[in-house]
């Protein structure tokens, strides 16, 4: 994976996070999501969680 191909993902992911956060409306504040909602809410941390597994192993790469 290039370098500019990183960031790429860097980017995607900390856009991702941004949504997230932007969508979620606590149960507590008596807040509902839409489906729609909910099912961006799963893309998003889809993209997430693939953009912390190869944070992992950029790292293992580096320190190995």
């Amino acid at each position: 994976m290039t370098r500019d191909e990183r960031a790429h993902q860097l980017a995607e992911a900390m856009a991702a996070y941004t949504r997230l956060m932007n969508t979620v409306r606590p149960a507590s504040s008596g807040g509902k999501n839409s489906e729609a909602e909910i099912e961006q809410m799963r893309v998003d941390g889809d993209i997430i969680a693939r953009a912390a597994v190869r944070a992992r192993e950029l790292e293992a790469e580096q320190n190995g």
